[in-house]
């Protein structure tokens, strides 16, 4: 960390050179003139790896072997091709938001590989980290573009008579493009899809039987062609009399066809479906419903105007009214009891047989004095002509006793404060001048400030600092006054220690991160966690020790005060 410095744009940019060449020939003599040119571009973009490359050539002839006639051929081609990136690779996003301080290859010259948080596998418990290197996705994704074009047209004047011509012209036009992006085996997004990194299980085992991809990549192919051709034939008589009138007839034929494309060819994953070993792989993974906070499996129920979440195993004992055929019941102990007039429902959830049941009148009356009239007193007096509630006319049997809910309010979870050390020293001036001099001073100053700082808010503040550039050195806990401070092992870097943390105790803790990475901030913001940049915290811990120093003043002149009858005896 102290030596690493990783100029990003400058391994990942470069400057574009553009180069365009163009040659034109001409050539003619009493009965024939030729001009032919051709084009040549090739423009790379400020990204390596995005780039276009282009050729167009035209030539036009026309040919009079006589006085009465003539023939235009002209002929036009272009091919053109575009490298770009993989969905979701940005190079740019990647240089302006990763940490200087992770390196792109290892002291032998391959590739350092560290770990992001991505999607949970399907094939091995609690993973959810998968190994990215931005130069390996670079070169084993991208997408690529090629559309080739071509046209040539024909047309014949020939003078018959003196005032009749015929008139020809033919045209074909033949397209073709096709778009095609891929991400190999060995790229993070397929290991994302894989559940595990290229390698990491063996073959044919357990975990790779159960990945929806345990071969391969990805490839989206599209193709278009076209084809257009016409054919235009007309003989065309022109005349003028005394030297005003003109007359023009044109007889003649033009056929036209579109559409002798090949379509369109696309592959994709297949998708989802349902699962042929639901339970084992729920239990192979670990999964809660209660704890998936995305997919809830309760209900809301309204119960006297306010909205109370009923576990899904209890939905069964509070609800009135069936999920599939909407028919108003209520429970009395295990069995239910129905209203009178109505049939029997059928089937363990009491579920109707018949597809429409109709209720009469009585039976909405009675609906409506258990629902709209259930909180009125019982000498409630109702308006002329309003239906009054009456309990004796009410015949469906022994009601339900009503029901006391508690309301116990969620403990207040235990506040927790990580710190990224590095970041925030070097995001802070003072502390990176210092840094610059001597780091265990730049460290050890930071600690001291967080020492004051949890005296203030009264968190578990826990200071991480990077250590995975030290060969063999594990995973360090350390305890510096009333704070924690943890410096990873090798291979580990601070932010993965922060997001795996993160990860695990966001539930059950309420955490706030403190860092300026930006790659980790997203991932931060993910977990549902509090995120405070490094220099918004230098503020908020100089407004906590400005607090602390007015607080102390105030007391000292407090203490400082004498008061007379402090000295009077006590007689008087």
């Amino acid at each position: 960390m102290e030596q690493m410095n990783t100029d990003w744009f400058d391994l990942l940019f470069r400057t574009p050179v553009s180069t365009q060449q163009n040659v034109s020939i001409s050539s003619g003599s009493e009965k024939l003139q030729s001009r032919f040119s051709l084009g040549v571009n090739s423009s790379p973009g400020e990204v390596k790896g995005n780039d276009m490359f282009q050729v167009t050539a035209s030539s036009n002839n026309t040919y009079r072997p006589t006085k009465n006639l003539s023939v235009d051929l002209s002929v036009n081609g272009s091919y053109r091709k575009a490298n770009d990136f993989y969905s979701g690779v940005s190079p740019y996003d990647y240089a302006m938001n990763t940490s200087r301080a992770l390196p792109l290859y290892n002291e032998d010259g391959s590739l350092y590989y560290y770990p992001v948080y991505g999607n949970n596998s399907y094939s091995i418990l609690n993973k959810h980290c998968y190994n990215y290197n931005i130069l390996n996705e670079l070169d084993n994704s991208g997408s690529q573009s090629t559309v080739t074009s071509f046209q040539a047209n024909l047309g014949l004047r020939w003078k018959l008579l003196k005032n009749v011509e015929f008139q020809g012209d033919a045209s074909l036009s033949l397209s073709s493009s096709r778009m095609k992006s891929w991400a190999t085996e060995f790229t993070n997004a397929v290991s994302q899809i894989r559940g595990y990194d290229m390698g990491e299980v063996q073959p044919n085992s357990e975990e790779e039987l159960s990945s929806p991809l345990p071969y391969g990549g990805i490839l989206n192919s599209a193709t278009q062609q076209n084809v257009n051709y016409s054919f235009r034939g007309a003989f065309v008589y022109n005349n003028t009399f005394a030297e005003k009138h003109s007359v023009t007839f044109n007889i003649g034929m033009q056929v036209t066809s579109y559409t002798k494309g090949l379509g369109h060819f696309l592959c994709t994953l297949k998708g989802y479906y349902p699962c042929h070993n639901t339970q084992e792989v729920v239990e192979r993974i670990g999964y809660h419903p209660e704890e998936d906070v995305l997919n809830p499996a309760d209900s809301v129920f309204c119960m006297h105007g306010v909205g109370e979440i009923i576990p899904w195993h209890l939905v069964s004992e509070y609800m009135h009214v069936d999920a599939a055929g909407g028919t108003v019941i209520h429970n009395d102990g295990d069995a239910p009891v129905y209203y009178e007039g109505m049939k029997p429902l059928s089937g363990p959830q009491g579920r109707k047989n018949e597809k429409d049941d109709m209720i009469g009148t009585e039976e909405i009356d009675r609906i409506i004095n258990r629902t709209f009239y259930a909180n009125r007193k019982d000498d409630f007096s109702h308006k002329p002509g309003y239906l009054r509630r009456n309990k004796s006319a009410e015949t469906c049997g022994s009601t339900t006793a009503s029901k006391t809910v508690t309301y116990n309010p969620k403990p207040k979870a235990e506040k927790y404060l990580l710190v990224d050390g590095y970041n925030v020293i070097f995001a802070w001036k003072w502390l990176k001048e210092l840094a610059e001099e001597n780091i265990d001073g730049a460290r050890g100053a930071l600690m001291d400030i967080l020492c004051n700082y949890q005296s203030i808010c009264h968190m578990e503040v826990i200071l991480v600092f990077d250590a995975y550039r030290v060969k063999g050195h594990t995973t360090e806990f350390t305890d510096y006054r009333n704070i924690h401070v943890v410096y990873t092992k090798e291979a580990e870097t601070a932010d993965y220690y922060i997001e795996h943390f993160a990860h695990e105790n966001s539930r059950r803790f309420d955490i706030t991160v403190v860092t300026s990475d930006g790659l980790e901030q997203v991932i931060i913001r993910g977990q549902g966690c509090t995120l405070v940049s490094s220099r918004e915290f230098e503020k908020e811990v100089k407004r906590a020790e400005d607090f602390l120093r007015q607080e102390y003043l105030e007391r000292k002149q407090e203490s400082d005060k004498v008061y007379l009858g402090e000295f009077l005896p006590e007689e008087i």
